[in-house]
């Protein structure tokens, strides 16, 4: 999925492996200069924000790459953002509740990739309640970044699951991978 590809990641302190190691980290080491940017979510890529707190675009200290912010100035990837990219992987740890705002930027990313030609990779990860739905559907009129998804607020989706869902409901044209839990 990744050879010869120029490719992003979209991440937070949680995205580690088994051995504790960072996912840019084990990218960057398997990658060199293929991986061209980074991304955060809320809470920012390095985990610092509070909620609700705006966090800044950065360059990566050691890597001189940029490391734009989904929870910032703008919460969809922009056109110039996914500029020469081939592929954006999409690795955050979630909890399947729809007022946590991951998945929310999970949509944004897909509905973005599916307009700009990008591919998604999205790191199927466990959730503490897999299965589970419960809770209200979203009404349309207060749909936000907050309640940016049409499902109850427990949708006890993984996030791979979550994205093939996305994809189908919404009817977007976009090259999704999901790199399984298994």
């Amino acid at each position: 999925w990744l050879r010869g590809r120029k490719v992003a990641l979209l991440a937070h302190p949680a995205s580690v492996d088994a051995a504790g190691v960072h996912a840019s980290v084990r990218l960057h080491a398997a990658l060199g200069k293929r991986l061209v940017a980074l991304f955060g979510p809320e809470h920012g890529f390095h985990g610092r924000g509070g909620a609700g707190e705006h966090i800044r675009d950065e360059r990566h200290p050691a890597w001189g790459i940029p490391i734009h912010s989904l929870y910032g100035a703008q919460r969809r990837p922009s056109t110039a953002m996914l500029d020469g990219l081939d592929v954006l992987i999409f690795d955050l740890q979630d909890l399947a509740v729809r007022c946590y705002t991951f998945v929310t930027t999970l949509r944004y990313v897909l509905e973005a990739a599916a307009e700009t030609g990008v591919s998604v990779i999205v790191c199927d990860r466990p959730v503490p309640l897999p299965g589970t739905v419960d809770g209200p559907m979203l009404d349309p009129a207060f749909t936000s970044f907050v309640a940016g998804v049409p499902a109850p607020l427990v949708y006890g989706l993984t996030p791979g699951e979550a994205a093939r869902w996305l994809v189908a409901k919404l009817k977007l044209d976009v090259d999704l991978q999901v790199a399984s839990l298994r």
